[in-house]
């Protein structure tokens, strides 16, 4: 559960991590080598992951306590953290409380980031005239996977624990795909765009 959840949050991650490789890429491009070089570039990457390890630990670890009842069949085609908690008999208060959290602070968080950065390259496009449209193209490709992606991540999160009355199959459907799509349909969204 632990790694699943783990990958999951490294692909919201890795969306902002290429969000910052944009911004470097179009805003600073003469000093894009200075600002992606390995010693700096791993301030970027090291604090999102050891927030993700953190995070995914902590709610993965809040299941292990809970007492089942009876029923101990998963209804998922893998074991996921919410799936596994539906399972207890007590008070699931914390876990949900956790696992929300874990989504404002790992997807929604990473999101704001990759805003606050296409905010930033859109004025600095927008400055540049005619000629920065061409490295606004390039950007065009990332913000499809990135809404896609975030979408059914959110939808993913957030039908367990807000009950809108989505049925169980839709509720695994939107899980699986949160982990599949990347892998999937990132390959086939960057070809075809290239």
């Amino acid at each position: 559960m632990h790694f699943i959840h783990f990958v999951g949050t490294f692909q919201c991650t890795l969306l902002a991590w290429m969000a910052l490789d944009r911004y470097f890429a179009i805003c600073t491009p003469l000093y894009y080598h200075e600002g992606m070089a390995l010693q700096r570039f791993l301030r970027f990457m090291i604090p999102p992951v050891i927030r993700n390890i953190l995070i995914i630990t902590a709610f993965v670890s809040l299941a292990g306590p809970l007492s089942f009842c009876a029923s101990n069949v998963i209804n998922h085609c893998f074991c996921e953290h919410m799936a596994l908690v539906e399972l207890a008999c007590g008070s699931t208060t914390i876990n949900n409380l956790v696992g929300l959290l874990a989504v404002f602070l790992i997807p929604v968080a990473d999101f704001i980031f990759i805003a606050a950065s296409y905010v930033v390259i859109f004025r600095s496009v927008l400055k540049s005239g005619r000629s920065g449209f061409k490295a606004l193209d390039t950007c065009i490709t990332h913000i499809v996977v990135i809404s896609i992606s975030l979408t059914v991540a959110l939808t993913a999160f957030l039908s367990y624990r807000i009950r809108v009355g989505l049925p169980a199959a839709s509720q695994v459907f939107f899980s699986t795909m949160y982990l599949l799509f990347p892998s999937c349909f990132n390959p086939i969204i960057y070809g075809v765009r290239t």
